[in-house]
């Protein structure tokens, strides 16, 4: 626990120094008075031996225990009030001490600055409120929060200033105890935010130095919205005023323009803080630089209508968008409004994309990064694109946010070369980082004179992952051109022919949808050439990502290949654009008014904070998309037909995590092949995806904590194998107290898959809907309804009695037998009895009972409950890391429910330690860690006595006491493990012999409890250790 020893001495010293003009009675008054209002509670870390669940999460809610987030998937960190008693079941733990986050340029707090006290998420109200009173009774802030202050998933956020007192340990003194409060998550530094420093186009476009192939067929930002904060922008550059100035425009009217909806290039202009780029102010011309490489189209271009080839070359790769301006910067510096304000702006304008090519110097995580994470969570139709730095070292936040899209910089050509000194990976949490790179040295871009009404058109060369970062920017936005205009399609789409005279032909364009941050994502990742045979800082660049040069810079001509959509127009008149692309978006709506939903969460909401706050107190369970969620446990696959032999396998899976210091969401992607092999993402071998053959590999992965994992596998490896299953496993996902949902507070995760060398229109040859690859009957008639093999009820004979499903008088059954010739088939008679126990099928629940078998009044075997109960200790163990693990298994063959029960009673030294009964329920087979003991916590030997008691409810009824039952094999050991190493294991299968033995003694009828059980029938506890499942 944060320890509140001594803090009465130390703190009236500081509020000595804080408050120079009172007298030291009255502050130590102060400090004594705020210690009894805030310490009424503490934070603790309870521990269990599996996942937390959003139930279990309730369940102490109602306790009166309020969870504040998970530590990692077994431990939660809770608020516990002093008078509330935490269940024995759980172990405990101190909570961590809170952290000081500080610049790169100040390692302490510096008296007389500012600074951000972080207090964690979902903290009781009276505890944000006692906290923020204390810290008004330092002196350390003179403002009250918000009288509607509602509970809420995302951190809340205090600003301080350090008192001014010469004294230099002042303000350390007070950081070092503002620490130990319980509630507080970190306090960090609030820093000046400062900025972050044609061929690009053509560039990412196909790796080409002079050449626009896609700006041909029309992928040039059209429809879309990209939006910037920063500087400010000229207004009346040419690359973003309304009119040319040379038309002679009426009085009262200049070229500029009014920015909105008819304006040409400006749809949004946010001048509440400044207007215009100004040079002089911080950081001045910066703006209209990084506007230009996001959006510019220089008006003389675009009202001539001149072709690619003749343009300006400083037009942006996304030329014909429409971009939302935001000024931060005026003559006092740089004006920072909280993020989700600028988001929910661009949000309910339309826009995804956001470029930030500024931050604050420190690589820390910060409130900003972790408000960023928490954007894209609870809005998924958000992507923020951010320059890492300029320092040759660390990245810098609020790049290193988790879900963000890091961009580093590269020279200005279509080599391999970095920027000398972009900013890199890895991050303080041990990822990559930097997720792409783009050119950034030596940019052309518009220039900034000041002036109102000059109608300029300067240009200036700069460099720096400032001007590398709205470059990616732009290249987005052609990617969600190409998903919105269904350039990219999801499996099985309708095309519609869309004629490019360009090209001389039509090309099929599916129903688009807006993607999601994880969407353009993996697709980002996917188109990016990964730069081989490059090096930076001693990083040699192979196929695999690394924190250098992140997946590598994008090539757009990965996605969409001009070359082949020519060659196929040239052969047939007609291409379907990315035929060897295929998407999934768990987020992708039914109605693709993503926009509306958002504002209808946010009028919804019972917060009164800013936007984040109101989205994520109103939780969305995923409804109107086509998903799936997933939640610890579950998987979802495909079997996808490969686009061509000849064609490598790249696959992308991304999804947006929670903000540190939650655990990031355990997914894994795996790829299987029809040999039976597979490959898991991010686990590379010499650049190709690591070939698999044992599934135990699955579980004994190691998480990586990345939020974009890759799969590369060449065509050569994958042979003549005619499809492959992208499989999606949600191994451990973060939970709330939202259950179903997918945001903050929610236990679900959603996830976008982009792959390479998989066809995206199946082939399908009966013309069923059902692709030939998974289908079983490929001539089924047209106009036939078929199930989900492709097969029509004329074609199957589900119950191989010799007649078709769709003329079968009694399915299920042979429709050649009526051994009572009553016209009926015994199968569908209620006045025949199949099985010849003498109880007609009218009442027979058992139609197969083995003759001359005992039956009860519904022809079923008369299961009265198996009782027994046994008591034994293990072995004493004293090893400091020890775990205890008992494991058992039931197979119960019985029919017709196949049902068991089990009670278990676990004591240790007199006491209970573990109980379940109801929740004991098993059906076929049980394999299950009963319980984790680590006798690190009382450091002492122990032994463990375990009784249990098993009946079999089969049948009708539960008869009470001891009686007969059938089938029924019962293993279990004793397995001793030290940290991940099996050091032990005492298989004490030798009590069961036992007890078989005097149940032999006993006579037949106990011995009829094991008839039918075969010796080959018994699990082999070795295998204890990994997943178990039955086998006939």
């Amino acid at each position: 626990m944060r320890g509140c020893k001594g803090v009465a001495i130390i703190l009236l010293l500081l509020l000595s120094l804080t408050t120079p003009f009172a007298s030291s009675l009255s502050i130590e008054n102060q400090w004594n008075e705020s210690k009894e209002e805030i310490v009424d509670g503490d934070e603790v870390i309870l521990i269990q031996n599996h996942t937390w669940t959003s139930q279990e999460w309730i369940e102490l809610e109602l306790m009166g225990i309020q969870p504040l987030r998970q530590v990692n998937f077994n431990s939660l960190l809770v608020w516990k009030p002093v008078n509330i008693i935490v269940p024995q079941k759980y172990f405990q733990e101190e909570s961590p001490k809170a952290i000081w986050k500080n610049s790169i340029e100040n390692q302490f707090p510096q008296n007389g600055g500012a600074a951000v006290v972080v207090l964690e998420a979902n903290l009781p109200i009276v505890i944000l409120n006692k906290i923020n009173n204390k810290l008004i009774i330092l002196q350390l802030t003179d403002s009250n929060l918000n009288d509607n202050i509602v509970k809420s998933p995302i951190s809340t956020a205090i600003n301080i200033e350090w008192p001014t007192h010469s004294n230099s340990n002042n303000a350390n003194n007070l950081l070092n105890q503002i620490l130990e409060w319980p509630g507080v998550l970190w306090v960090e530094e609030e820093i000046n935010a400062n900025s972050r420093n044609s061929v690009a186009a053509s560039i990412i476009q196909n790796n080409q130095m002079t050449q626009h192939p896609l700006w041909h067929l029309g992928l040039n930002g059209e429809n879309i919205i990209l939006s910037i904060a920063d500087t400010g922008i000229d207004r009346d550059h040419s690359c973003f005023r309304n009119s040319s100035g040379e038309e002679g425009l009426p009085s009262g009217q200049n070229a500029t323009g009014t920015p909105g909806a008819e304006h040409r290039k400006i749809l949004l202009l946010n001048e509440t803080i400044d207007e215009w780029d100004t040079i002089g102010e911080a950081d001045g011309r910066h703006g209209t630089h990084t506007a230009g490489s996001l959006g510019c189209y220089v008006v003389h271009d675009q009202l001539t209508n001149q072709l690619e080839e003749n343009m300006e070359n400083i037009n942006s790769i996304s030329y014909a968008s429409k971009l939302i301006i935001q000024d931060l910067v005026n003559s006092n510096g740089w004006i920072e409004p909280p993020m989700d304000g600028l988001l929910w702006e661009m949000a309910v304008n339309g826009g995804v994309i956001h470029s930030d090519s500024w931050g604050d110097a420190t690589t820390a995580y910060t409130q900003r990064s972790s408000n960023l994470d928490a954007w894209v969570k609870e809005n998924p139709w958000s992507i923020i694109f951010v320059a890492p730095g300029n320092n040759g070292g660390q990245l810098m936040e609020p790049a290193n946010a988790r879900s963000v899209v890091a961009v580093g910089a590269t020279n200005n050509d279509n080599g391999t070369g970095m920027y000398s000194i972009s900013s890199h990976g890895p991050t303080d949490e041990g990822v990559r980082g930097i997720f792409i790179v783009a050119p950034g040295v030596s940019i052309l871009s518009a220039k900034a004179d000041s002036e109102h009404t000059s109608n300029n058109n300067g240009t200036r060369t700069s460099s720096g992952t400032s001007m590398s970062t709205p470059t990616a920017a732009a290249t987005a936005g052609i990617i969600q051109q190409m998903v919105e205009q269904g350039w990219i399609s999801t499996t099985n789409s309708k095309f519609t022919t869309y004629p490019i005279e360009y090209l001389g032909g039509g090309v099929g364009l599916s129903e688009g949808f807006t993607p999601s941050n994880s969407l353009i994502r993996s697709l980002l990742a996917l188109s990016a050439d990964p730069l081989l045979g490059g090096e930076y800082r001693g990083v040699s660049f192979s196929e695999e990502p690394n924190q250098m040069k992140g997946w590598g810079r994008p090539n757009l001509s990965n996605l969409v290949n001009s070359e082949n959509i020519l060659q196929e127009i040239a052969i047939n008149n007609y291409s379907i654009p990315a035929n060897d692309i295929w998407v999934h978006d768990s987020f992708q709506l039914t109605d693709n008014d993503w926009v509306e939903q958002l504002t209808n969460r946010v009028n919804e909401s019972g917060s009164s904070g800013g936007p984040l706050d109101k989205l994520a107190n109103a939780p969305w369970n995923g409804n109107d998309s086509v998903g799936p969620f997933l939640s610890t446990g579950q998987n979802v696959s495909w079997i996808l037909e490969r686009s061509s032999m000849e064609d490598d396998l790249d696959v992308r899976l991304s999804w947006n995590a929670k903000p540190s210091p939650h655990p990031v969401d355990d997914l894994q992607l795996i790829v299987k092949f029809p040999n039976g092999s597979f490959v898991i993402g991010d686990k590379y071998r010499d650049g190709e995806s690591q070939i698999y053959v044992d599934d135990s590999y699955i579980d004994l992965i190691s998480q990586n904590n990345e939020t974009t994992l890759g799969v590369k596998v060449s065509a050569e490896i994958l042979g003549l194998a005619e499809w492959v299953q992208i499989e999606v496993r949600a191994r451990n996902i973060t939970i709330g107290g939202s259950p179903n949902s997918v945001g903050m507070n929610g236990d679900k995760v959603g996830f976008a898959i982009a792959a390479k060398g998989i066809r995206t229109n199946r082939i399908d040859s009966d013309g069923d809907n059902i692709p030939d690859m998974e289908d079983i009957c490929l001539q089924t008639q047209i106009n036939h309804s078929v199930d989900e093999n492709g097969c029509a009820d004329y074609e199957k004979d589900s119950d191989d009695d010799g007649v078709t499903d769709d003329v079968d008088l009694c399915e299920g059954w042979d429709d050649s037998i009526d051994r009572d010739e009553d016209g009926i088939i015994d199968g569908c008679d209620d006045d025949y009895d199949t099985d010849g126990d003498g109880v007609y099928n009218n009442v027979d629940l058992c139609q197969n009972t083995p003759l001359n078998d005992s039956i009860n009044e519904v022809g079923c075997y008369p299961n009265y409950p198996l009782w027994a109960a046994w008591k034994f200790n293990t072995p004493a163990v004293h090893y400091q890391d020890n775990i205890l693990l008992i494991r058992f298994l039931i197979v119960d063959n019985d029919e017709p429910a196949n049902e068991s029960m089990v009670w278990v009673n676990i004591t240790s030294n007199g006491s209970t330690i573990f109980l379940c009964n109801d929740e004991c329920n098993v059906d076929i087979v049980l394999l299950w860690n009963i319980f984790d003991y680590n006798s690190a916590k009382n450091n002492r030997n122990y032994s463990i006595s375990l009784e249990w008691v098993e009946y079999d409810i089969d049948g009708f009824q539960i008869n009470s006491g001891k009686g007969n039952s059938k089938d029924i094999n019962i293993e279990y050991n004793w397995i001793i493990t030290k940290q991940d190493e099996k050091i032990g294991k005492i298989n004490i299968n030798g009590v069961w012999f036992s007890i078989l033995t005097i149940s032999i003694v006993l006579g037949a009828a106990i011995a009829q409890i094991w008839r039918g059980a075969k010796k080959d029938d018994v699990w082999n506890m070795g295998a204890a250790l990994y997943p178990f499942f039955e086998e006939e």
